[in-house]
């Protein structure tokens, strides 16, 4: 919990803060999703008038398999966000237009930070990673990976076998 009376009490406009936080892996539908490193956070708490505003930045990395052939990918994301902080006596009962994404609410001077930074970045995780757009996969009979290489099975299966209660369409097609 970070206290928010430094910002109140504060006679400066603006304070920093930085800190490290340690992201738990996550499984995704089964694969995993793995923070091997801390995600780095800044973050600025200002005032316009009576109205406190935080800009938040998180740097974090993480890795996935490739939803193509399966071999670990690892991404560096950055994410940059700014919301207005309101304290919870003042909040509203929320109608549905009214929900916004870039409002926070406090309780007592206090401001759950690691709880905002683990939401952003489950937020900023990819559905699916591919190692490269040109990514071929797997092969679907044998498995074995298609990037720079070919499998047997390409060949074998080069040309497919007609179902034999269709082989008259393929000879109509030939003949026109």
């Amino acid at each position: 919990m970070f206290q928010l009376s430094f910002v109140f009490k504060s006679d400066q406009r603006s304070y920093e803060h930085q800190f490290s936080y340690e992201m738990p892996d996550q499984n995704y539908y089964g694969d995993p999703v793995v923070f091997d490193e801390p995600a780095e956070v800044k973050t600025r708490f200002y005032k316009v008038q009576d109205t406190l505003f935080l800009d938040l930045q998180i740097a974090f990395s993480v890795e996935m398999k490739c939803a193509r052939c399966l071999e670990p990918i690892r991404q560096e994301k950055t994410i940059s966000k700014s919301f207005q902080l309101i304290s919870q006596k003042l909040r509203e009962e929320p109608s549905e237009d009214d929900l916004e994404e870039d409002v926070l609410y406090y309780e007592k001077e206090q401001l759950d930070l690691d709880n905002i930074v683990y939401e952003q970045i489950l937020l900023e995780i990819p559905i699916k990673m591919v190692c490269d757009e040109k990514c071929r996969g797997i092969c679907s009979q044998c498995g074995k990976p298609l990037n720079g290489e070919s499998c047997l099975c390409e060949e074998a299966t080069a040309e497919p076998e007609t179902d034999p209660r269709l082989a008259k369409l393929k000879d109509w097609y030939q003949e026109e």
